[in-house]
């Protein structure tokens, strides 16, 4: 327990300003760039200012051409589109105990689990906060995610941006403990917190302009000296503690805690125990967009000297030269009064422009735009369908790890704290018999759009080694045994995303075969007796046997045709 323990409250501000600085010195002004050039709309700096920023005063003067911010918003809704469709199943729940997850009560179990959780990320803000994370990850490399129980919609969630938090990373190397910035106005911090906790600067504050606004550091953290036993928020997993940002005292606001991890912290690339992205698209392609600012800026520059340029002006016509359309200008017939240009202007402004669509396609490359928008650009005339296919596999295979990333550091954890707190309000259904006296893990397997396709990669493998194994059955028969049949379908159907629901297990489909295999064989059996007398009779016939009963005994055994 930190709270109304001075000294806990002391190394905790000592901790959060040591991360902080650390953070700064060497993130800081990369992040501002980014900010600068790319996203200006973003990143909340609010430590290095004394008092809260107007929201609407962005700054965008530092970008003439939006190319890099496009094809950033390309690259966001289609990663988001492609993981997190509104309109889309993209999870499945499943058991880690195959056995156990093909009994038919405990797949309704999780059917029905599903669709609370379904229903409840459709109630809440979920869908329109989502989209935050997948953009803070492509402009700045880290965009933490933070989950909240709700009175109404169950859940409330609150995406975090770029400078108003800081990141320890745990013993893991995953993050486990963050600071964050925001502010509240100080009678809210009252209605919060009470007026005992507050600082003599924010009481002062509630005396004087009770609206205005005081910096406030939430810290989350994994509690270590808790009682399981206890269910107050005190005792929980996790725990949280609010500070005034601005205050050297020894007090802190307040203290709670989570029962589950409520902060993700997706990252685009993982390096080490760095807490932060050290890479990601926008980071990459900076160098070219202060190039293709800079380009622009000179074609600009070219265009208004070119339409517009310096010229020599006699002093007799200074402050007096007319440069309208169809302006006359009356001068001597010397030829020192001349008007004429300073020097011969002649740039060429094509080449800088095409300079420029080379800078922007790197941009649009950089932010996977060319995968995103998949054949929408694509250039068909003498491209097989083959190759098309090809070269957007190898496409899906370079951004495997990041989809593999959004998984196990956003999208899993983001189920399994919604369902801890649906299972918590009562709304998950109680488990069937199968599971209910075991400890059967819940396995979460994604069957979004770009999910799928990331699996279909490994389609093209299975279809030309089938393929190849075909081929060669005519000259080598063995060679057919090789390939488990049940194996590869089930492989296959999976890769393309199929209902695991839908397919039959392997004992199940194995003895249908073999029964049909019995009725064809029983089938056969009966042609090849109905033939053989058939030829008995056709064989009696021409050795002259007219026995009648003869005759009459293999009529009686054909089948009535």
């Amino acid at each position: 327990m930190i709270f109304g323990n001075p000294d806990k409250v002391k190394a905790l501000r000592k901790r959060y300003k040591w991360a902080r600085d650390t953070r700064d010195s060497y993130r800081r002004p990369f992040w501002q760039d980014i900010s600068k050039f790319i996203s200006p709309a973003h990143g909340r700096f609010l430590d290095s200012r004394d008092s809260i920023p107007a929201r609407g005063n962005v700054d965008r003067d530092s970008i003439i051409n939006s190319s890099a911010s496009r094809a950033k918003a390309i690259a966001v809704s289609g990663i988001k589109g492609g993981l997190v469709p509104h309109s889309l199943e993209w999870f499945k729940l499943s058991l880690f105990d195959e056995d156990m997850a093909k009994f038919k009560p405990v797949q309704e179990w999780l059917h029905q689990c599903e669709r609370v959780m379904y229903g409840v990320f459709n109630r809440s803000n979920f869908y329109e906060a989502i989209y935050s994370p997948f953009e803070e990850q492509i402009t700045f490399g880290t965009g933490p995610f933070q989950i909240n129980e709700h009175d109404k919609m169950v859940i409330h969630c609150e995406p975090w941006t770029i400078g108003e938090y800081v990141l320890i990373s745990g013993p893991d190397k995953t993050v486990d403990t963050t600071f964050r910035s925001y502010w509240m106005s100080a009678r809210n911090i009252k209605k919060r917190w009470g007026y005992r906790n507050m600082s003599p600067h924010a009481r002062n504050l509630l005396r004087n302009n009770p609206d205005a606004f005081i910096e406030v550091i939430n810290h989350i953290y994994p509690r270590e000296d808790y009682n399981p036993l206890k269910i107050d928020n005190l005792n929980m997993p996790w725990g949280s503690v609010w500070l005034e940002a601005k205050s050297a005292g020894d007090q802190a606001l307040g203290e709670s805690g989570y029962n589950s991890k409520p902060v993700m912290t997706p990252r685009w690339v993982v390096i080490g125990e760095d807490p932060y992205g050290p890479d990601c698209p926008a980071m990459e392609v900076l160098g070219d967009v202060k190039m293709l600012q800079r380009l622009e800026r000179d074609k600009l520059m070219a265009l208004a000297k070119s339409i517009d340029p310096p010229m020599n002006v006699p002093s007799t016509l200074y402050g007096r030269l007319k440069t309208y359309a169809g302006a006359q200008n009356i001068v001597s017939g010397q030829e020192t009064e001349r008007v004429q240009e300073t020097f011969a202007v002649n740039y060429d402004i094509e080449r800088i422009g095409n300079e420029i669509q080379r800078v922007e396609q790197r941009i649009a490359n950089g932010f996977y735009n060319d995968l995103f928008l998949m054949l929408s650009g694509q250039e068909r005339s003498g491209t097989t369908a083959f190759e098309i296919a090809k070269k957007h596999e190898e496409k899906l295979t370079l951004l495997g790890p990041v989809v593999e990333r959004q998984s196990s550091e956003l999208l899993t954890p983001i189920i399994e704290r919604t369902f801890d707190i649906c299972l918590r309000r009562g709304l998950i259904p109680p488990p069937p018999e199968e599971i209910s006296d075991t400890e059967a893990e819940i396995k979460v397997e994604y069957v979004s759009l770009l999910a799928q396709a990331q699996r279909a990669v490994g389609v093209t493998a299975i279809e030309r080694s089938i393929g190849f194994i075909g081929s060669m059955t005519e000259t080598y028969p063995e060679i057919r045994y090789k390939v488990d049949p049940m194996k590869v379908a089930t492989d296959y159907a999976q890769m393309l995303g199929m209902n695991p629901r839908l397919l039959r297990s392997d004992a199940e489909a194995s003895k249908m075969y073999a029964d049909q295999l019995q009725r064809e064989s029983a089938q056969i059996q009966k042609e090849q007796q109905v033939n053989e007398m058939v030829q008995g009779a056709e064989t009696a016939k021409l050795l002259g046997d007219t026995n009648p009963a003869v005759l009459d005994k293999l009529t009686q055994q054909l089948p009535a045709l």
